[in-house]
């Protein structure tokens, strides 16, 4: 298949995605507003699932499914498409739960439709009912539908352990083994047109849409026991397709696989200093994209603070392109065997999802809670003080730290540009794990898999649970 195939073909298959992403992510953010405390919680929880479990685990427990569909493609694209579709729901729910209302309301396009003249001409009466629909809800979903299909046309992971034929995998798999810059300025036009046709619209879109709000006219519309029971149903066959069936298929023989890892000293050490290397890279560059992220949020000029958000809605393997080219082609070429291209690509990659998740943070914040907790740190009564940091552990640096744990975490997974960036010598412990699973499933690679995927989450989250023995002074 050609680029150009592989191409079109991308496109259809998100363009579907969006479409039947939509009416689900609408539906799911209606239930989102229409729940109340412990019902709320548990469906958060079960939404993020399926979008935040690492898709190379997900690809690398059905790859067996694509040997056994080899001679059924048509199969395999429809369980990839499935798959797709779960993990990127979420994203598109969180965007219309967030989006405020559309400047025109059902009613007022109902009183619009009512106040088209009769003896109107076909060509004005569609044309009234297109400007609505343009100023109603295709104006609220755009968003929600641009960022579904970016994300489904950017997949790599997930299509390549499938065996899915994308444009992604195709231009991979033709710069892998060559550093040429001029092959990747000559492959990445056309993806890189497609996606600015779709990314320019949506940035335009969301700075309009810059007064982000919760309310909703069905904030306080209870579900029906129907509705309650798609809504469930939804969620128990999301999290089971996508995190509960890929954990059953990685465990089995799974304490053999560690028996195993544990006596192989010399790939377990490399294993370790692949993780650790990697992780302070996408430590260094989720806490660059953070610091980048409070600067555009700051800027007076929100239209150049939403450009600076068009690098990085590219996705990793275009922006890593980008960066290869940049440092090869001009005298930037002296660092180029450091760990800063990678660094900087990361960087770019993350600020997007930095600027969301600093909107989301600061749309909850309450600024007075936050400065009254920080008198009471300085307050002379030791307990006081003690109350004061906690206080504002848990309004500002909670937050301020979960942000960087979900940037670092998401940078560290990050295929693409490692593969493309990384210095020799310093491969991430992920580039190796995938070249790796297209060996085939064993006990000793399932083992080092969830050592690779889950040990910078525990670490992270024992360092939050210790916080006041390790980052007390992180409050203060």
């Amino acid at each position: 298949m050609s680029l150009t195939a592989a191409l079109i073909w991308t496109c259809l298959r998100s363009l579907t995605i969006a479409l039947v992403a939509w009416p689900v992510s609408c539906f799911l953010s209606t239930a989102w507003h229409a729940s109340r405390g412990q019902t709320r919680r548990g469906l958060i929880v079960l939404l993020f699932i399926p979008f935040l479990f690492p898709e190379l685990w997900v690809g690398y427990a059905y790859a067996n499914f694509w040997l056994s569909l080899i001679h059924h493609p048509e199969w395999n694209e429809l369980l990839f498409d499935l798959l797709l579709l779960l993990k990127l729901v979420p994203a598109g729910t969180v965007v219309f739960h967030f989006s405020p209302p559309p400047p025109l309301s059902a009613q007022a396009l109902h009183c619009r439709r009512l106040a088209i003249f009769p003896d109107s001409g076909w060509r004005t009466k569609l044309a009234e009912y297109f400007g609505g629909l343009l100023r109603g809800p295709l104006r609220a979903a755009f968003p929600a539908l641009a960022l579904v299909f970016l994300l489904a046309f950017q997949e790599y992971d997930l299509a390549s352990l499938m065996g899915v034929k994308t444009w992604s995998v195709w231009l991979f798999d033709a710069q892998a083994g060559s550093r040429d810059a001029t092959l990747a300025l000559h492959h990445i036009a056309w993806p890189l047109a497609c996606e600015s046709v779709v990314l320019l619209p949506a940035l335009v879109v969301a700075w309009a849409n810059s007064g982000w709000s919760t309310s909703s006219p069905e904030a306080t519309r209870p579900l029906s026991r129907i509705g309650q029971a798609w809504l469930w149903g939804y969620l128990v066959v999301a999290v089971t397709l996508t995190t509960v069936v890929p954990i059953a298929l990685t465990g089995r023989g799974l304490w053999t696989g560690f028996q195993q890892l544990m006596g192989s000293q010399v790939f377990l050490d490399s294993l370790i200093s692949n993780i650790a290397s990697g992780f302070v890279v996408a430590a260094i560059a989720a806490g660059a994209a953070s610091g980048l992220a409070a600067v555009v949020l700051r800027q007076s000029r929100r239209q150049i603070a939403w450009l600076c958000l068009l690098p990085g809605g590219l996705g990793s393997l275009v922006v890593g392109l980008m960066v290869l080219v940049l440092f090869q082609r001009t005298p930037l070429h002296v660092v180029y065997d450091t760990p800063l291209p990678l660094v900087v690509a990361l960087s770019a990659w993350l600020l997007p999802r930095a600027v969301l998740l600093q909107l989301l943070w600061l749309g909850i914040r309450k600024s007075e809670s936050t400065h009254l907790a920080g008198l009471l740190q300085w307050s002379p009564t030791p307990i006081v003080a003690a109350r004061g940091i906690d206080l504002l552990w848990q309004l500002h640096s909670r937050p301020t730290w979960f942000c960087w744990m979900a940037l670092s975490y998401w940078a560290y997974l990050d295929l693409t540009s490692a593969a493309i960036l990384a210095p020799t010598g310093m491969a991430s412990a992920t580039v190796r794990l995938y070249d790796l699973m297209h060996f085939g499933r064993t006990s000793l690679l399932s083992a080092a898999t969830c050592l690779t995927l889950l040990l910078p989450a525990v670490a992270l989250w024992l360092c939050v649970s210790l916080r006041r023995q390790v980052f007390r002074w992180f409050a203060v």
